[in-house]
């Protein structure tokens, strides 16, 4: 008898089937939540505030889940064994519980983790897509052990309904595995040439290195061979504009110490002289949000450097990018309508740049209102929209297309093929840069700019007519193999 033989023979091996789907589950929710290490720090941060404690939590629950998941690859590997050693497979009425309890939980879990993820979930496809053409290549061979045991199976009762259906069943099976590296390909299989590189554009300075949006953290990234970097402006109760991403100064200043009483305040309430009172840079060395200093990424004494470190006007952040030959991308936050400055600020602005004398130097995402006053003032600015067709963006004014790095692979390639230039945001993994260097992206914002600065070219990519040639001759060999053992084994029944 045959091993898959006795398998299909054993009484209870539906329940053998809910075990390996709960180890599924569980080992697959863990790789997740390693492979998005990356966004650990927002998790961990978005569930301090929620719970009012700051810990690593993911790291936390990976041990957690680490409990189950060992559970459920004994309690597979136990009835894998009995299968071969016992004629019923009879697990305790607990274990058989316990495994239905865990698929439902996790399963939930990963719905809901995607579901918070919002845009970010896109991270995780893309992670499996730089693995895919593994998954092809072991559905393929997957498919090559199976048929012998659903061939062997179907002759036993070739005119019976469950057979016709199994036999259906295993034939689209075939005919999906065969056709879905041709109906899907990765980004990293690339049509001619490789593109050139992706410039790398640090999102708000070196953001995971240094203080955000400081000139500290602008050092930083030039000190990474970034050619430009993002950054958020504000303007102060009095008509200075400066840097600051959130709305209020709670996380990346000590306001709560200077300001007591205003700390719930927005930024934009503060004047300036205010403003320069705050220290932007211990709440990074205090509590190394990015895990920079645990990582080794900087020392603590490295760190101590950006004790005091003050919010910069946005006339500092021009001349310093204007001196070191940077790109700079401003986003224009507008004050609330009961500010004094609010009918004035993209004009206090626009007039800071053209003062610098780095209109050409400058993006700037622009609605109907601040693009009427870049036209009007600094027509040399590039001016960057949000995704839209190919010819919509001909047909426009706009000089660059901005947007999440979530855009299909089909839009990518569309923008690269009509020539349009495309920055994605925000990239902080090696793989995903990867994979839009192989689109044709031009630029990346990111947060961590140590990551991409040596890369010379992607982790992997394939031509694409070398990557037909392979998949066509990896499924040859696997219809070759079933071919083949079916004809071992007759030859040695006979």
């Amino acid at each position: 008898m045959r091993w898959y033989e006795s398998i299909y023979r054993k009484q209870g091996k539906r329940w053998l089937l809910v075990f390996i789907i709960a180890f599924i589950s569980l080992f697959i929710f863990e790789m997740i939540l390693i492979a998005i290490e990356p966004l650990w720090p927002e998790f961990n941060e978005y569930l301090g505030d929620f719970i009012e404690s700051k810990a690593n939590y993911i790291l936390i629950f990976l041990i957690i889940i680490g409990i189950p998941l060992i559970y459920s690859a004994v309690l597979l590997t136990i009835n894998l064994k009995n299968i071969f050693t016992i004629n019923r497979i009879d697990p305790h009425i607990v274990h058989k519980i316990i495994a239905i309890i865990l698929i439902i939980i996790f399963n939930a879990l990963l719905f809901i983790m995607l579901n918070l993820f919002g845009e970010e979930a896109a991270i995780v496809s893309h992670l499996f897509e730089n693995i895919n053409i593994l998954i092809f290549i072991g559905g393929a061979i997957s498919i090559a052990i199976i048929a012998d045991p659903i061939l062997a199976i179907i002759k036993t009762s070739i005119r019976q309904p469950k057979s016709i259906l199994i036999l259906s069943c295993f034939i689209t099976a075939y005919g999906f595995i065969f056709s879905l590296p041709f109906l899907y390909v990765p980004a990293n299989i690339i049509e001619g040439p490789l593109p050139p590189k992706p410039g790398i554009v640090a999102h708000r300075g070196a953001s995971h290195l240094a203080p955000e949006n400081t000139i500290k953290a602008i050092e930083v990234a030039v000190d990474y061979e970034c050619i430009g970097w993002e950054s958020d402006i504000r303007i102060s109760y009095d008509g200075v504009p400066f840097l600051m991403h959130d709305s209020t100064l709670k996380r990346t200043t000590n306001v709560e110490i200077v300001f007591s009483d205003r700390a719930d305040l927005r930024a934009s309430n503060f004047t300036f002289s205010e403003l320069e009172q705050l220290d932007a840079g211990s709440w990074f060395v205090d509590k190394d949000p990015y895990y920079a200093i645990t990582k080794g990424l900087i020392t603590p004494s490295q760190a101590e450097v950006y004790r005091g470190i003050k919010i910069p006007t946005f006339e500092e952040a021009l001349n310093f990018t204007r001196d070191n030959n940077l790109i700079f991308d401003c986003e224009l936050i507008r004050p609330p309508e009961s500010h004094p400055y609010r009918s004035q600020f993209y004009n206090i602005c626009i007039d800071l740049i053209v003062a610098a004398g780095i209109e050409d130097k400058i993006w700037i995402s622009a609605g109907d209102e601040l693009f009427n006053v870049i036209e009007d003032k600094a027509h040399n600015i590039t001016k960057m929209r949000s995704a839209c067709s190919v010819d919509e963006f001909l047909t426009s004014d706009y000089n660059v297309i901005n947007t999440h790095y979530s855009l299909s692979n089909t839009q990518f390639k569309e923008y690269s093929e009509a020539n349009i230039s495309v920055v994605a945001y925000t990239v902080d993994f090696i793989e995903l840069y990867s994979q839009l260097w192989c689109l044709g992206v031009n630029y990346v914002k990111t947060n961590e700019p140590h990551k991409f600065a040596n890369l010379t070219q992607p982790l992997w990519y394939l031509p694409v007519d070398l990557y037909y040639s392979l998949w066509i001759t990896i499924n040859t060999l696997c219809l070759v193999s079933v071919i083949l053992l079916n004809y071992l084994i007759r030859r040695e029944n006979n």
